[in-house]
């Protein structure tokens, strides 16, 4: 999940939503769809979860107890306004005798509003790449505050650092920019 296309900005990458077209304003939309956004989540998740759960070490009377059998594990996510679902199906089976218990998928929402920060940041990218500038003040006003919108234009580029109402969590985003048009 680390950006191809970014700038460094107070010590952290932060990828590029839209790239500069020499000679306008505008830029060139690149960000990805929401269902990608998940497909990254869900397959970093997939890559890393089976280091977590070892069934080695559940422990020699257990192993020797039941056939265990596991095959690769299923994750699929969804991001909400104010949360993401994560659906695990660890796809684990124990047997004993005449006796199988296949562990339950796992479902779990995690309170993190990035559904409304990524809606916040398609409307931002979009107005950049449209008509070259975002007005972030008329913006917060008109949606009542639910994002604050800091932008920061470190030359030639735009930084956009967007933090949901009540929320510790900030989205950052660059829009790159020749400068001269500013």
């Amino acid at each position: 999940m680390n950006p191809l296309s970014y700038r460094m900005y107070n010590g952290y990458r932060v990828a590029y939503l839209c790239n500069n077209i020499p000679g306008t304003d505008q830029c060139a939309n690149a960000m990805v769809n929401t269902a990608d956004i998940e497909k990254q989540l869900a397959d970093y998740l997939k890559a890393n979860l089976p280091s977590c759960v070892n069934i080695n070490s559940l422990g020699k009377s257990l192993l020797s107890t039941y056939d265990i059998s596991s095959s690769t594990l299923d994750v699929t996510t969804s991001i909400q306004e104010e949360s993401i679902i994560f659906e695990i199906d660890p796809k684990i089976t124990l047997k004993k005798a005449d006796a199988t218990l296949t562990i339950p998928a796992y479902k779990k929402a995690v309170s993190l509003p990035l559904g409304l920060l990524l809606d916040t940041t398609y409307d931002i990218v979009n107005e950049e790449a449209r008509v070259g500038v975002f007005f972030e003040v008329p913006y917060m006003l008109a949606n009542r505050g639910k994002v604050e919108v800091f932008k920061d234009q470190p030359y030639p580029d735009k930084i956009y650092v967007l933090n949901a109402r009540d929320s510790d969590y900030i989205f950052q985003f660059a829009i790159e920019s020749e400068g001269e048009n500013e």
